[in-house]
Formats: C-alpha cells, sequence, structure tokens
C-alpha cells in the first residue's frame, strides 16, 4: 500500500472518530522516518468559527503533559540531582503527610511516575483545579490523602501524583516545572507553539462539551496554569507535538541529540512499561 492510501485510510477513519464521537475538531499527523510526513484537521476550532484545524492549531494536550514532567525527572537524574527511588518528602517535607501512608511505605518518585503509588484516582476533580495556588495545595497535602492500595503493589491513574511531581522539581531546581522544562525542552526543540497558558494569539481548540446530544460551549474559560499544571496543563500543536516525538524516537537509533538534555538512556526509559 503505497503512502496515499495510508493518508486516506487515515483521514477518513479520523473523518469518522470526529463525527461519531461529536468532537468540534480534530488535528492529527503522521510521522515517518524521523519527520511529519502527513498532517489534516476535520470541523472546525470553535463552534463559531469556520475555520478547519490543521497542524498550527492550538489545543490543550492535557495528560500529554506528564511526558515533560516526566522528562523533567529524569534529566535532573542524569544530572544526579535526585534519585528517583528516594521518598518524596525527603526532597520536598511539606508533602509528608501525604506521602506517608497507612501501610508505612513512603512514595517515591518512581511509584508517582508509574502510577502505582497508591493514591486514588482523581479524574474529573484534577481537571478543574488546574490554576490551584501553592497554599491551596499545601492546605491538601496536609489533610493527607486517600490511598487505594500500598504504594507498590498496584496501578491506578493519578494526576495528584504529578502535582507532587511538580513541588519536588520546585524543590531540586528552585524553578517551577514551567521554567524548567521550557528552557531545557520547549526552547532547545523549537517548541514556539507550545505553552502552558492558554493561548490568545493562535487558532485554538475552544472547550465544550455535549448536552443532550448536542455540541455546546463549555461556557467555562480555560484554567490559568497553577500548581497541578505538570500533570496536564500544556497547549501544542500537531507541528509542535511532532518535533517532541521525533526527538523521543530518536533514542531507538541511539542518537544522542544534545539539541534538548536527556540522555538517551532516560528517553528510553520514558517508553518502556514499568510496574
Amino acid at each position: 500500500m503505497d503512502n496515499r492510501n495510508i493518508f486516506d485510510l487515515m483521514d477518513q477513519h479520523f473523518l469518522k472518530h470526529q463525527e461519531d464521537k461529536k468532537i468540534p475538531g480534530v488535528a492529527y499527523g503522521l510521522i515517518k522516518d524521523g519527520e511529519l510526513v502527513h498532517s489534516r484537521g476535520f470541523g472546525q476550532t470553535a463552534l463559531d468559527s469556520n475555520t478547519c484545524p490543521d497542524e498550527s492549531s492550538v489545543f490543550r494536550i492535557a495528560s500529554m503533559t506528564k511526558s515533560f514532567t516526566a522528562a523533567a525527572v529524569l534529566s535532573l537524574r542524569d544530572e544526579g540531582m535526585l534519585s528517583i527511588d528516594i521518598q518524596v518528602d525527603e526532597y520536598a517535607p511539606e508533602l509528608a503527610t501525604i506521602c506517608r501512608t497507612d501501610s508505612g511505605t513512603r512514595i517515591t518518585l518512581r511509584h508517582l511516575l508509574s502510577m502505582t503509588s497508591g493514591l486514588a484516582t482523581d479524574d474529573p476533580w484534577a481537571d478543574r483545579h488546574l490554576d490551584a495556588t501553592a497554599q491551596e495545595m499545601n492546605d491538601l497535602y496536609q489533610r493527607g490523602a486517600l490511598y487505594a492500595f500500598a504504594p507498590g503493589t498496584h496501578f491506578e491513574y493519578s494526576n495528584l501524583g504529578f502535582a507532587l511531581i511538580g513541588r519536588v522539581v520546585e524543590r531540586i531546581t528552585g524553578r517551577r516545572v514551567r521554567d524548567f522544562v521550557d528552557e531545557r525542552f520547549l526552547q532547545p526543540l523549537q517548541m514556539t507553539s507550545t505553552t502552558w497558558d492558554p493561548p490568545t494569539h493562535h487558532e485554538w481548540a475552544r472547550p465544550t462539551r455535549v448536552q443532550d446530544g448536542a455540541i455546546i460551549p463549555d461556557g467555562l474559560e480555560p484554567l490559568d496554569d497553577g500548581e497541578i499544571a505538570p500533570m496536564g496543563g500544556l497547549w501544542t500543536t500537531v507541528d509542535d507535538l511532532a518535533r517532541w516525538v521525533i526527538w523521543l524516537n530518536q533514542a531507538h537509533h541511539n542518537f544522542d541529540a544534545r539539541t534538548a538534555q536527556l540522555s538517551v538512556a532516560s528517553r528510553l526509559d520514558m517508553q518502556a512499561m514499568h510496574s
């Protein structure tokens, strides 16, 4: 099958997905041999717009943000600044209450990165608290948390865990995750359309929801970047995200690109199964 046929099949698939799931607009791309070889979009970036999404349209990428936060942690590990097997509250003492569980096991960065901390699943709570302040999160941490199981024994998705990771990065570097990620990854990879704050100068996908079978505006403005943003705060484009994916995949070819600071071994570690 030649590329044109593959592209046509992709387009048919995403068009059907967009229609079946009542998604106002989608944009997607295909990467092959280290480059973005095909991209397209369907629908609208906003309900009152005739603009069709494309590779330069900005979408909030939600939990794909976690790969950037994880890269920040592993970059610090590469430098010997931290260990992912040291208890989290050793780096951020204010997390002691939430990180010491009934089982007696204290959670580590490895637990948080691999979703084995035992923290209970918290969707969609986290999405509506992206702009939480440091003090609001400190108050939450002091109250402790509900654990679904002893750390290291099972898998359960936790957004709050990545807020804890963000706090550790800040304690180690003296900088917020957003600033560290911008300097270490976004700028070197020339991801110039990728931001932590809601976009104002790009064509961007407006939030919507489905009510009684109809797509309507969400009614709420996108939240600003806050303490929970390391779990899902980034906005980006197909073109920018392709740069990230291509760079990560170069590790499989032992390509040690120094345009951004993360070792081949750590990039491979990010793409391996962990339990």
